[in-house]
C-alpha cells in the first residue's frame, strides 16, 4: 500500500469512527414536518455548536513534548524506541519540520501532563529527542474504544510495530473494550475472526519463549502457527519450554530459536517409539517389538523355523523388555 493510499484509508476510517459522535448531536428531521421559528433557531444554534466542536476537535497546537504522555492503549512499546528506530523521522523533522500532527486528547486534573498522545508515539519521542515542540491535533471527544481503533489503523501496516506488540494490544483491548466478545472486536476492526484469533494466540505465547527471543520485534505470527500444535501436547510443551529457558541470551536470531524449538519437538516424536528385537539361534529375526504411548506391538516371524518353545520364549523376552 502506497503512502498516499494509506493516508486516504486512514482518513476514511477515522472519519467513519468519528461520524457517530457528530451525528449524535445532529437534529432529526422528517418529511412534511412544520418547523417553527423557535425550533429552527434551536437547530441553527445546534448546528453552530456542532461545527464549533468539530473545529475544536481538530485544533492544531504546538506544545512541549514533556507535557504529553503516551496513551496506555497504544500498541507501540515506548521503552523500545531509540535513534535507530526513529532515525528516518529525526532526519525528516530536522529538514522539513513535523509534517503530520500527532493525535491527542486533553487531560484534566493532571499536574504533570496536559495531553495524552493517541497516535504519534515516534513523533513524540523524536520531538523530545530533538528538543522541539510537538505539533498535535486535539480531539476532545474521542473515547478509549475509538482511540484503540484509530491507533490500530495507524499502526497496522507499520513494520516497526511488531506482530507481538500488536497482539498484546489486541488481547488487552478484547477485555477492556469488547467484554471478551471476539466477534464484536473482529467486526469493529473489519477483520475476520480467524485473523484476530491468530493474534490472540500470539499474545498467549508462553513467557519462556517470548523471553528467549533476541528482541520483541522478532516475534512473528508465523512462529505461533508452527508452535501452537506442538505446545498442545503437554510432554512436548515441557521440552520446548525447557529448551527456551536454556536458549535465553544464547541465540542471536529468531530463525535460530525457531529451528531449535521445532527440532526439540521432532526429536521427541521420533524417540516416542522404542523398538526391540529377538533373534533365533541362527541370528534370524523372530520377534519384533515396538513400544509407544503405553502400547506394545509384537510381530512374530512364524516362517523363521523356530520351535513353539522358542517363539513363546521370544514373546516373554519382549514383554520383559517392555516392562523395564
Amino acid at each position: 500500500m502506497t503512502s498516499t493510499t494509506k493516508k486516504e484509508a486512514r482518513k476514511s476510517y477515522m472519519d467513519s469512527i468519528r461520524s457517530s459522535v457528530s451525528e449524535s448531536s445532529s437534529p432529526v428531521e422528517t418529511e412534511n414536518s412544520e418547523v417553527s421559528g423557535g425550533v429552527l433557531q434551536k437547530r441553527l444554534e445546534s448546528a453552530e455548536r456542532s461545527r464549533d466542536k468539530k473545529i475544536e476537535r481538530r485544533t492544531l497546537l504546538h506544545v512541549a513534548a514533556d507535557r504529553c504522555r503516551i496513551w496506555a492503549g497504544n500498541p507501540r512499546r515506548y521503552d523500545l524506541l531509540d535513534e535507530a528506530r526513529c532515525q528516518d523521522l529525526i532526519n525528516s523533522i530536522k529538514d522539513d519540520g513535523q509534517k503530520e500532527p500527532a493525535t491527542a486528547r486533553p487531560l484534566s486534573g493532571d499536574a504533570e501532563y496536559d495531553y495524552e498522545i493517541i497516535i504519534g508515539t515516534r513523533r513524540h519521542w523524536t520531538a523530545r529527542h530533538l528538543g522541539v515542540p510537538l505539533i498535535i491535533q486535539v480531539d476532545e471527544t474521542l473515547s478509549d474504544e475509538e482511540a484503540f481503533r484509530l491507533a490500530d489503523i495507524e499502526n497496522r501496516d507499520r513494520e516497526d510495530v511488531s506482530d507481538y506488540e500488536r497482539a498484546v494490544s489486541y488481547r488487552d483491548a478484547l477485555k477492556r473494550y469488547y467484554n471478551d466478545h471476539q466477534g464484536a472486536m473482529a467486526s469493529a476492526l473489519k477483520k475476520s475472526n480467524a485473523w484476530l484469533s491468530r493474534y490472540l494466540d500470539l499474545a498467549d505465547m508462553p513467557k519462556e519463549i517470548v523471553s528467549a527471543y533476541p528482541a520483541i520485534g522478532d516475534i512473528r505470527i508465523e512462529h505461533i502457527r508452527k508452535l501452537k500444535p506442538l505446545l498442545a501436547d503437554p510432554k512436548i510443551a515441557g521440552r520446548i519450554l525447557d529448551a527456551a529457558r536454556s536458549a535465553k541470551g544464547n541465540v542471536k536470531k529468531a530463525a535460530e530459536l525457531m529451528t531449535l524449538l521445532v527440532n526439540i519437538a521432532k526429536r521427541r516424536k521420533k524417540s516416542a517409539v522404542r523398538k526391540f528385537e529377538v533373534n533365533t539361534g541362527t541370528n534370524k529375526p523372530l520377534v519384533k517389538a515396538a513400544l509407544g504411548k503405553g502400547r506394545l506391538s509384537l510381530t512374530v516371524d512364524i516362517a523363521s523355523g523356530a520351535s513353539d518353545a522358542e517363539i513363546i520364549k521370544g514373546i516373554r523376552d519382549a514383554l520383559a523388555w517392555a516392562k523395564e
